[in-house]
């Protein structure tokens, strides 16, 4: 059917959507699917067995459900433990709630069922031998991954049946350990030491720093130096008893230092900690992605705006294409990408560094595009370019 007044010119074509929606992929070449797990854990109860009474009734109770075992006349803690063990094993009831175990003298009680908490309490008359109850691990259930979020892979399952699977969640800082690098330097007078930090596609270089009587005072002044010219949220420099620590102020972050010797200085570096997935977000994302929106997905609120996916779901992400994110920042095309790992904005993209953001490489990430330009659409989404291959 076609309608004389509708006119549509070759320019007003687009080549994609002009305007899309928070987890969308424009173009896939490569996804991929990661169980969402974290962080999820089951309840672990510990009790002591701080001594052995003959003749007395030694109890459990989970959740109401008691299990209890008799010691006979020549009673010792292991035979109390392994009683205790069996008897709950006996119950099905409590067994149905937690797996006992017992390696002297500590009787140890692990839930069915992660996310689900129990109450324990014991009982062995007056005897005091059983100690109080202790959450050893509190349980906890998997956290909902939002779309348009970094994932990364915590990794594998275990599980009978799954073994092998990807595990993936929503970073936060408290997923990694500072970046460290310590340089040890050594030298006479004459001697100059030129400090060189590599960090976020830049390297910020300082001026010639003179011996100064020994390597506790050249550290502080090679120090004092650097972190005269490095951006905040970068990285800390510091003597440290004549070495000079470089120290990622942003957990996640990768950078490299070196100090550069003149004459006869000498400079010894060591990788204190990292790098690694434990100190580097880019490190750990290569095995993850970018969370893409289902037509499938339920909202976290009723009436929301807020798909996600659930606990024990398998989050696809995008790894090699583009994708709508949402940002709180204006994105022009190529701008740097920046992730970041604060708590309450974990796994968001944006253009600019701030406290908890970590910056990607550009071969990893960068901006494509905003919200079609001449337009009243949000700030909010724009599109990211993924290659985590």
């Amino acid at each position: 059917m076609s309608n004389a007044n509708v006119h549509v010119r070759a320019g007003d074509v687009q080549s994609r959507f002009g305007q899309g929606f928070v987890g969308q992929a424009i173009l896939r070449r490569l996804c991929d699917t990661l169980l969402n797990r974290s962080p999820q854990a089951k309840q672990v109860t510990t009790i002591a067995i701080g001594g052995a009474t003959n003749d007395t009734v030694y109890s459990v109770t989970i959740d109401g459900v008691t299990s209890s075992y008799t010691a006979d006349g020549s009673a010792t803690v292991a035979e109390i433990g392994d009683g205790l063990v069996a008897a709950i094993e006996a119950n099905a009831a409590a067994y149905g709630r937690m797996v006992p175990s017992f390696s002297s003298p500590t009787l140890t009680l692990t839930g069915r069922y992660p996310g689900v908490s129990y109450t324990v309490t014991k009982a062995d008359g007056s005897t005091g031998d059983l100690g109080s109850p202790a959450t050893a691990t509190s349980a906890a259930a998997a956290a909902r991954v939002n779309v348009g979020r970094a994932i990364v892979c915590s990794g594998y399952s275990t599980d009978p049946g799954m073994s092998g699977v990807k595990l993936g969640h929503v970073p936060t800082t408290a997923d990694f350990n500072a970046q460290v690098i310590t340089i040890t330097v050594d030298g006479a007078s004459g001697d100059s030491f030129v400090p060189q930090v590599k960090l976020n596609g830049k390297v910020y270089t300082g001026d010639a720093v003179e011996w100064h009587t020994s390597a506790t005072q050249t550290a502080a002044d090679i120090a004092t130096e650097m972190n005269g010219i490095l951006p905040s949220e970068t990285v800390l420099v510091a003597n440290s008893s004549g070495a000079v620590s470089f120290t990622a102020e942003v957990e996640g972050a990768e950078f490299e230092a070196d100090i550069i010797t003149g004459v006869s200085g000498e400079a010894t570096k060591a990788y204190t900690t990292g790098p690694s997935i434990d100190t580097s977000f880019a490190r750990k994302w290569r095995q993850g992605g970018v969370s893409l929106y289902r037509a499938d997905l339920e909202h976290s609120s009723v009436g929301g705006d807020d798909p996600a996916y659930g606990p024990n779901e398998g989050v696809e992400v995008l790894r090699d294409g583009e994708v709508w994110v949402q940002t709180g920042e204006t994105i022009t095309y190529d701008d740097e990408a920046y992730v970041s790992l604060a708590s309450a904005t974990k796994g968001r993209f944006y253009n600019s560094a701030g406290t908890d953001r970590v910056w990607l490489p550009p071969e990893m990430a960068r901006w494509e595009r905003p919200t079609r330009s001449g337009t009243s659409y949000s700030t909010d989404v724009a599109a990211l370019r993924v290659n985590l291959l």
